[in-house]
């Protein structure tokens, strides 16, 4: 009888940390933009200039390692494939947007899709849109 006990809290102790585990897996960071530099496309060219108007976002770290990314900065999302993670930091990169989070919660983007499909004599300039680095401040709770 006693064995039967100690099997059924053994048990709720495994069951339990094994939930916790998958709970573990994914992390949400909440990052305030601290700097921002970029150019704004206006009147036919670009111009140096700070923006106003980039707010508090949130990220979802999956426990694949890709970023989920609550508002569209650069991008709403990185697949899978566009992420890697080493020690340090979780680097997310689709050819013209990027975002990077390192451990400490320091974390940058960038993105330059402007400038790549218009540019100078660009037939169609609607492709002329602002390009922006950012430096961020991350914390997990």
């Amino acid at each position: 009888m006693n064995y039967n006990i100690s099997m059924k809290n053994i048990l709720l102790i495994v069951t339990l940390f094994i939930s916790w585990n998958t709970v573990a897996e994914e992390k949400v960071w909440y990052c305030t933009p601290k700097a921002n530099a970029g150019l704004s496309y206006e009147d036919g060219g670009y111009k140096f200039t700070k923006f106003n108007n980039i707010e508090r976002i949130s990220i979802k770290q999956t426990e694949t390692n890709h970023l989920l990314i609550s508002k569209n900065i650069v991008v709403n999302s990185f697949s899978e494939k566009e992420c890697t993670k080493d020690a340090i930091k979780i680097s997310c990169s689709n050819g013209t947007s990027t975002f990077n989070l390192n451990n400490l919660g320091y974390a940058t983007s960038s993105s330059s899709f402007g400038w790549l499909y218009g540019g100078e004599g660009a037939e169609n300039e609607e492709y002329n849109d602002n390009m922006v680095v950012i430096a961020w401040k991350c914390e997990s709770f």
